[in-house]
């Protein structure tokens, strides 16, 4: 699926995922302190069901409203488009986003554009090139 961001940049969606927040494997402890705790190991979960460069994993957009309790699904998009510097030696610029939300009746590409669409790329994008791979 291609979607085109209000700054005209193309993107692919690579992998989307929904998972619960609820619990998330932790099965005892107080619904504020499970919620901080998942906060907190964040990136690491999602590297475990989204593999992506470390890069990637590292500067993942988080789109978090910081509510004291954490809505009940957990979002993930990998997506990529052209290379972030025009004429490089590029391959590919990939982007890895991450939101929470309590309504998943919405198309992907409707939760991307809600999620994604006015981000600016360069600043959470990371290039690689076919050496990288």
């Amino acid at each position: 699926m291609y979607l085109t961001l209000l700054s005209g940049r193309v993107i692919r969606l690579e992998k989307f995922l929904i998972t619960p927040t609820i619990h998330s494997g932790i099965l005892a402890g107080h619904p504020i302190a499970i919620a901080k705790r998942l906060r907190n190991r964040l990136h690491r979960d999602v590297a475990e069901v989204c593999p992506c460069h470390e890069r990637v994993i590292e500067n993942m957009l988080v789109v978090d409203e910081g509510g004291i309790l954490l809505p009940k699904f957990r979002v993930i998009a990998n997506l990529l488009s052209t290379p972030v510097v025009p004429d490089s030696e590029g391959w590919k610029s990939e982007l890895l986003a991450c939101w929470f939300t309590n309504n998943i009746n919405f198309t992907p590409s409707d939760m991307i554009k809600a999620h994604v669409n006015d981000v600016v790329w360069e600043r959470y994008a990371i290039d690689f090139s076919s050496e990288d791979i």
